[in-house]
């Protein structure tokens, strides 16, 4: 996998593409949707432009057809992008809006975690920013601990925050404080167990940040 990118936006829409195939290519709503969940926010028309454009100048993606795009097999050999008009990044904001208010009524729209309870703080080495490869597995241990906070319905993994040497899993729930412990019974046993980085740790969240705990923190 590339270690470097031009910057952090690049990466994600590499990530957004990579695996996908002739077969199975990826579009322009659903780069738009993978920046969004990993980033909580809307990439813009020149950034989702100018990033497509580097990586496949890098010879990193391709696009199959139209705004259709695959992973390269090999590496290196540099195509052409056909670009984005305004009206077509429009089109497929659009399509991702959509998507997205389906996705919603069909979990349940009647619960809103709204309230941040956990923090799961992935310590990196030294201050430096993470690499892909440090994202790579803050998010693969997001992945082992998911399904059971589903499972619960008390709350979600709602994103990532990414410092000077820590990569932050956020998990938010409902609009109380009563449930803290039980989210955390959720994923404390995982996290002691999985490896994680020397220096992580779990941080409660409550209404008043002076009462925020952090424990279980990795020797």
């Amino acid at each position: 996998m590339p270690s470097i990118f031009n910057n952090h936006l690049d990466s994600r829409i590499y990530n957004a593409i990579k695996g996908h195939t002739a077969a199975k290519p990826q579009n322009l709503a659903g780069i738009i949707a993978y920046v969004d969940s990993q980033e909580k926010l809307v990439i813009t028309r020149e950034e989702l432009s100018t990033g497509i454009t580097r990586l496949i100048e890098d010879g990193l993606v391709a696009e199959s057809e139209k705004h259709l795009f695959v992973e390269t097999v090999k590496k290196g050999a540099a195509g052409s992008f056909s670009g984005i008009s305004a009206d077509e990044y429009e089109t497929a904001f659009r399509e991702y809006l959509k998507s997205f208010d389906e996705r919603v009524q069909q979990d349940d729209p009647g619960v809103d975690f709204t309230c941040q309870k956990l923090i799961i703080r992935w310590k990196l080495d030294g201050d430096a920013y993470g690499t892909d490869e440090d994202e790579d597995a803050a998010e693969a241990f997001a992945d082992a601990v998911e399904p059971a906070i589903a499972k619960s319905g008390l709350g979600e993994i709602s994103g990532f925050e990414y410092g000077p040497g820590i990569i932050d899993i956020l998990i938010f729930g409902k609009e109380t404080e009563d449930d803290i412990e039980e989210i955390y019974s959720l994923v404390v046993d995982t996290f002691k167990s999985y490896g994680c980085p020397s220096g992580s740790c779990i941080i409660k969240c409550y209404d008043n940040p002076r009462r925020d705990v952090a424990c279980d923190r990795i020797a």
